[in-house]
């Protein structure tokens, strides 16, 4: 779908050392401002990688309350 292809456009195929890591590459890691520490969160099927100060920043926002309100306007 179109809205997929825009939100994968900026996808990288990346390959896992020998010991199964993986690089992330340079302009991912300046985008998502990650310099030393990092907070990764399972979504689904898919893994988000996050500076750990702007996650906290990010989740402190919400609330029980806010989230209830958000899936009540998404109709969960």
């Amino acid at each position: 779908s179109v809205v997929k292809r825009f939100l994968y456009d900026g996808a990288f195929n990346v390959e896992c050392d020998a010991q199964g890591r993986i690089l992330i590459p340079p302009t991912l890691r300046e985008y998502a401002e990650l310099e030393a520490e990092a907070h990764i969160i399972g979504m689904d099927t898919n893994l988000e990688v996050w500076n750990t100060s702007l996650w906290q920043e990010e989740n402190e926002k919400y609330t029980p309350e806010s989230v209830a309100s958000i899936m009540e306007e998404l109709n969960f």
